[in-house]
């Protein structure tokens, strides 16, 4: 592997990166802020709640409503969206995890073989590790979700340990895979 094609294999994922960590600050108030400030709008009482929630629709464009579910409105790299603090929570989930996928790459782009560097044979896996890590921590983030968050519950959620799971999940993408590779098939062969 030439050292040209490394050095831009290396760019093109730590430009990678820096979108990812933007996207990722463009969700949050979906997320972070929302859980926060709608729940002080939800236990406010007397003359001064319609003009918190009004000042906070403007600053945030949060619609905090009792009963239905909050949505927020987001600019994410020039495309206008509102979503739920759901729909927000699976888009940084797989942000989350893609970006430990793009560390886990870089790292073995620039370290020795004999560390467990990449050769010439996982160029492509090096390119392909980010997009494999966000849909392995998609998954986690379900099965961990169905575990231990009960339905509905999501405004009240803390999200941070949600997205140490992703990253770590990214982060180890390698040896999860292996481990269910050697796991064997899902559905052996029928010996008859």
């Amino acid at each position: 592997m030439s050292r040209a094609s490394t050095i831009l294999a290396g760019v093109w994922l730590a430009g990678l990166t820096i979108i990812f960590v933007d996207i990722v600050a463009d969700l949050w108030p979906a997320v972070g802020v929302q859980s926060d400030v709608c729940a002080r709008v939800n236990t406010m009482t007397g003359p001064d709640t319609p003009e918190y929630t009004r000042a906070i629709k403007k600053a945030y464009k949060i619609a905090c409503q009792k009963g239905d579910t909050p949505i927020t409105r987001v600019n994410v790299e020039g495309m206008r969206m509102a979503l739920s603090p759901d729909q927000a929570l699976y888009a940084i989930v797989a942000l989350f995890a893609g970006i430990g996928g793009l560390l886990q790459s870089m790292r073995g782009l620039f370290s020795p073989p004999p560390a467990g560097g990449q050769d010439t044979q996982s160029m492509a896996w090096a390119l392909v590790r980010p997009v494999a890590a966000a849909a392995l921590g998609l998954i986690v983030y379900v099965i961990a979700r169905a575990m231990f968050l009960p339905a509905g519950n999501l405004v009240t959620a803390n999200p941070y340990g949600f997205l140490a799971l992703a990253a770590l999940t990214g982060l180890f993408t390698d040896t999860i895979l292996a481990r269910l590779r050697s796991a064997g098939p899902p559905f052996p062969a029928n010996k008859s």
